[in-house]
């Protein structure tokens, strides 16, 4: 028995970390698509909400001018002077809530690419090297290998040294299959 058992254990914890580092890889690769494509959704639907209230706004605003030429027009009034500032309040108006539209829309984006960053970043520490893990399983199964191969060697030398007969059979311990 000995370094045999070792090498064996070491092929098998190698294997073993290897398939489970490629697994949790996949995973996370699944995550990352997954959060980037909830992103743009997001991102998607925050443009078409900035468009649409954007246009509302410019209805609204087109509005009020029309329904205050009308009553210009209807009360015999002319377009200078207080009319004239009225049309420039009701242009200025619409400018002001376009800017806050778009600011709030740039908000909100910024707010998804950042969520979407610290996703990634998340996502990103829970990846492993497949080569690293597979070494580290080796090193850790061929120890393990050789501490069994040495405790049974020194079972059945004591038991030896009291012609004791072994129980362990040193030809009957098998490596482990992957």
């Amino acid at each position: 028995m000995g370094p045999e058992l070792g090498i064996a254990l070491a092929i098998g914890g190698a294997a073993l970390n290897f398939s489970q580092a490629q697994a949790q890889n996949k995973a996370t690769a699944r995550s990352m698509r997954q959060a980037r494509e909830s992103a743009s959704v997001q991102q998607e639907q925050l443009s078409r909400q900035a468009s649409l209230e954007l246009r509302r706004n410019q209805i609204r605003a087109q509005q009020v001018r029309g329904r205050l030429r009308v009553a210009l027009g209807e009360a015999g009034v002319g377009m200078g002077g207080s009319a004239q500032a009225l049309l420039n309040q009701s242009e200025y108006d619409e400018g002001i809530n376009r800017s806050i539209i778009e600011e709030s829309f740039l908000n909100n984006d910024a707010r998804v690419r950042s969520g979407l960053n610290a996703d990634m970043i998340g996502l990103e520490s829970r990846v492993q090297n497949s080569l690293l893990n597979a070494l580290s399983g080796g090193l850790s199964g061929f120890s393990t290998g050789l501490s069994i191969a040495g405790a049974a060697d020194t079972y059945n030398a004591l038991n030896q040294a009291n012609n004791v007969p072994a129980p362990i059979d040193p030809n009957r311990i098998l490596p482990p299959t992957v």
